[in-house]
């Protein structure tokens, strides 16, 4: 069943509810990248003047009006009570509803285009990326179709100056608390798990300067090889190979590690050298 009119449910019991401003599907079924089992995102726009016993009290009549009884139902997930989860009723499509303020949005986008400043965590622009992105279901005034205008903006210089410098110094040799030391060093201290860890982390700096690099907004945090693949002009000619193997030299506690991480960020410099 087409996306539109699978969650045709949720969008009539949204007209109904004052505190919804507006909703996008996002994720997997924006991008394309969508799998059988995949489950469907949905920003959901809340309006400022809503408080949050308002939103609280509408996310659970949407739940207890429109989720499958047979299956789980999740309202504020724990560790991530902004979303809730569950199915549309006579569905076993599961939809991961994340609810935002609208001064949430806004906000976002001007700490990317205003103040360029990086997103903690290695997803600078994954966020702006979902609100420009994301496909609109329901908007009551337009305010959704204004803040996805303003998420046109080219990438500012500034931010992916910002984004590369703070990055690479995170990934190299020369700092010695960078992610790449800190590998090096538990792996010679035998700690596996602060070793994936660590390599996890690095991975994640490093994706973030990629796609900094060509000015791609970030997808989050799957399939990020595909998307430098399909969407990225300048990349290392092995990223697929070279994150497979650093992946497998972390786990076996390889002594190679580091040199793998180290041939990676020369790549990644040639990369940015190119793409200026």
């Amino acid at each position: 069943m087409p996306i539109a009119a699978l969650l045709q449910p949720i969008v009539s019991a949204m007209v109904a509810e004052p505190a919804v401003e507006a909703a996008a599907v996002v994720g997997s079924h924006s991008t394309g990248f969508a799998r059988p089992a995949s489950d469907i995102g949905v920003f959901v726009y809340l309006a400022d003047a809503a408080s949050d016993e308002v939103a609280i009290g509408m996310r659970h009549r949407l739940a207890e009006e429109l989720a499958e009884p047979s299956l789980v139902c999740v309202v504020q997930q724990t560790g991530h009570p902004y979303a809730d989860v569950w199915a549309l009723r006579d569905t076993s499509t599961y939809l991961d509803l994340m609810f935002w303020t609208q001064a949430w949005a806004e906000e976002e986008l001007d700490w990317r285009l205003i103040r360029c400043s990086p997103q903690v965590g290695g997803a600078s622009t994954a966020f702006w990326r979902s609100i420009r992105d994301g496909k609109p279901i329901f908007d009551r005034q337009g305010w959704l179709a204004a803040i996805q205008e303003r998420a046109q903006t080219p990438y500012p210089d500034e931010l992916r100056t910002t984004i590369l410098n703070r990055n690479v110094d995170l990934l190299g040799p020369e700092n010695p608390f960078s992610f790449r030391n800190q590998v090096v060093k538990v792996i010679a201290e035998g700690d596996a798990i602060a070793a994936q860890h660590r390599t996890a982390k690095w991975l994640e700096t490093y994706f973030d300067a990629l796609f900094a690099a060509n000015r791609v907004l970030h997808p989050g945090e799957k399939r990020l090889v595909e998307f430098v693949e399909r969407e990225c002009a300048h990349r290392p000619a092995r990223l697929a190979e070279d994150v497979q193997t650093l992946l497998a030299d972390s786990a076996a506690m390889s002594a190679s590690t580091g040199q793998r991480m180290d041939a990676m960020v020369d790549d990644l410099r040639r990369v940015i050298e190119r793409s200026a």
